[in-house]
């Protein structure tokens, strides 16, 4: 299950599902403005995760861990968070962007059927 997951495509292909599913889960109309409405949130979700990830690896957070340290001699062996894989950001900024993508091109179809 986790090599199907490490594969971009099919973690893409999940999303899609999961966005599809939720859809007809939760909104109120089966419409395509209410799809619209799932990709974005999806899509926005995955950007922020992505951008807070890139916050914490761009070392802002070891910063004030490290002054914390130099206060409080109890935490000398905490670990420092910017210990995040570039892969990992990569993998939530590419699912964010394609959902986006996806959410751009339905909302041009919308919008050309309205």
């Amino acid at each position: 299950m986790l090599s199907f997951l490490r594969n971009k495509w099919n973690f893409l292909a999940l999303n899609v599902s999961l966005s599809f599913v939720l859809w007809l889960l939760l909104s109120p109309l089966q419409d395509l403005f209410h799809y619209i409405n799932v990709l974005f949130y999806l899509s926005f979700i995955y950007i922020l995760v992505a951008t807070i990830l890139i916050v914490v690896r761009g070392r802002l957070f070891d910063g004030i861990l490290k002054r914390n340290k130099e206060v409080n001699h109890s935490i000398n062996n905490a670990p420092t968070p910017s210990i995040t894989s570039a892969m990992f950001i990569r993998s939530f900024l590419f699912q964010g962007a394609m959902l986006g993508l996806a959410m751009a091109i339905t909302l041009a179809v919308y919008y050309q059927l309205s």
